[in-house]
């Protein structure tokens, strides 16, 4: 699984970053969690507001910090849709 947090290196971000990579580790999900802070790469791939979540490509959320239990609900979702 890729999970991609576009941001510019601000608490908000980083704060993404860290709860996402722990709720993977802690599900046991083989992710790689990239923090993406290059502006060409944010305005190709849609992005307005950060942190901007991806998981596998697909846009998941944008302008928030997710909580353990809200980033565990878009984990478990992508874990749902590779399965099928």
């Amino acid at each position: 699984m890729l999970i991609e947090v576009f941001g510019l290196a601000c608490p908000k971000c980083e704060t993404t970053v860290r709860v996402l990579e722990a709720t993977a580790k802690r599900l046991g999900i083989d992710a790689e969690v990239r923090f993406v802070t290059n502006l060409k790469e944010m305005t190709a791939r849609g992005v307005v507001r950060t942190p901007a979540v991806f998981i596998d490509g697909k846009k998941i959320s944008d302008g928030g910090v997710p909580n353990k239990s809200l980033a565990e609900g878009w984990l478990r979702a992508a874990m749902r849709r590779e399965d099928k």
